[in-house]
């Protein structure tokens, strides 16, 4: 019996001693930045074939001996940085790591299809672009939308670097006070720029980061922003809120009363015919446009759909200035709200006038549209004046989004004969 015991204790005993010469490592794997679980990752120690994986929530467990501390252990998932953790300390840990997603190189050689092409090749097409600091943001695709990559190039298209996007990109945002956001279904990530490289961070949608989607302009510590009616946005308040003494203000508002007296007119030609005065307002202005869009012309007096207003605000140096084309003036305020001047306007009266005006920041220039047979004009603004001066004719059919900076207009264009695949390209205000 007594042999039975001891050999019960010596074997607890080289059991204990075993034990003091391991220790256990827990760990949770997840990306960086969608914080979301990375199953199967790889772990292992350093120069050696001992390692284990993580489960299918991205968890592992790896049993580490402590002779040899300190011990490196390296995490690996594909499409992702290689991670290192020095473990220097013999007691059990838990660790929860992170991981980068990595960023992927495009072909260097971009074919460029005419002298006006500023990105593309055939296996990536542009989804969204955005003109930010010195450089071209972009969302791109490829391979039929299969994978979806941020790509930061200079001005002339040359890629200066590539990183993945983590969810399904929905556009780029620029706001008011020159950032630059990644908006990803519900998820908004900032995009920072640094050295000619690129990342993203995760952003909280707080109080403040919902005021800057209205945001217009700042100016010292007053962020200007703008809000409509609704549901016709038939007119536009501008309001000036001052971030230090939280006062909130009426800047200005614009109305298009004569869209609005002909919806008045409507209003109660209809209220009763369709049965909807027992609804409050805004669910009547929505029954009445929705009967307008389906029935058309047949139970209204005038045949028009309400168009939103269109009343750009920009700030030019301490000068408010809004392109108001309800009444077809520049307003000029200070930045108090006091009416400097205002200036007739007459280009919207020209065919095929489209409702926006993009300044030119680095050139303190504005510029307007017109559409005509699918060709995009562009007219420069004499703001002393009030009219056009120069017209420029952008020889592309139908194209989207455009941008000018420094005399330079960047467009997408969907070519006919490359698989219908988006592109960007630029044309000069010096062009002939």
């Amino acid at each position: 019996m007594k042999r039975l015991i001891y050999s019960l204790l010596f074997f607890f005993l080289l059991y204990h001693l075993a034990a003091q010469d391991t220790i256990n490592v827990n760990g949770l794997i997840k990306d960086r930045y969608t914080k979301q679980n990375l199953p199967f990752a790889n772990i292992r120690i350093r120069g050696t074939y001992t390692g284990t994986a993580s489960d299918i929530f991205g968890k592992f467990h790896l049993i580490v001996p402590t002779c040899n501390l300190p011990i490196d252990i390296e995490i690996s998932y594909m499409g992702y940085v290689k991670k290192n953790i020095t473990i220097n300390k013999k007691r059990d840990q838990n660790k929860n790591i992170l991981l980068t997603p990595k960023h992927f190189e495009l072909d260097e050689v971009i074919v460029k299809y005419d002298n006006n092409f500023v990105f593309g090749n055939q296996d990536y097409q542009v989804f969204d672009y955005a003109l930010f600091k010195n450089y071209i943001v972009l969302i791109t695709f490829k391979h039929r939308l299969s994978k979806s990559l941020l790509v930061l190039a200079d001005k002339e298209g040359k890629i200066l670097d590539v990183t993945s996007i983590p969810r399904n990109p929905i556009m780029l945002y620029p706001d008011c006070i020159n950032n630059l956001y990644l908006i990803c279904q519900n998820y908004p990530f900032q995009i920072l720029v640094n050295n000619d490289s690129v990342d993203i961070i995760n952003v909280p949608q707080d109080q403040y980061n919902r005021l800057l989607k209205p945001c217009v302009s700042i100016y010292e510590n007053n962020i200007i922003y703008k809000k409509y009616d609704e549901p016709l946005k038939l007119s536009v308040k501008y309001f000036i809120k001052n971030s230090t003494s939280g006062t909130n203000d009426l800047f200005v508002e614009i109305n298009d009363f004569n869209q609005k007296s002909v919806f008045v007119d409507d209003f109660e030609y209809l209220e009763n015919s369709l049965d909807i005065s027992q609804l409050e307002s805004t669910d009547k202005y929505k029954a009445i446009k929705q009967s307008k869009i389906s029935n058309g012309n047949k139970y209204y007096k005038q045949d028009s759909i309400m168009e939103p207003i269109y009343a750009p605000l920009f700030l030019n140096e301490d000068t408010v200035i809004i392109f108001d084309h309800i009444n077809s003036q520049i307003l000029y305020f200070d930045i108090y709200a006091n009416l400097i001047n205002n200036t007739p306007i007459s280009y919207t009266s020209k065919k095929g006038w489209q409702p926006l005006v993009l300044k030119d920041a680095k050139k303190n220039k504005y510029y307007t549209i017109t559409l005509k047979n699918g060709k995009t004009s562009m007219h420069h603004i004499n703001l002393s004046t009030g009219e056009t001066e120069s017209k420029l004719v952008i020889d592309y059919s139908w194209i989207e989004k455009i941008n000018i900076c420094n005399d330079t207009i960047y467009f997408l264009y969907r070519s006919q004969d490359k698989k219908l695949s988006k592109y960007l390209y630029f044309k000069t205000t010096h062009d002939k």
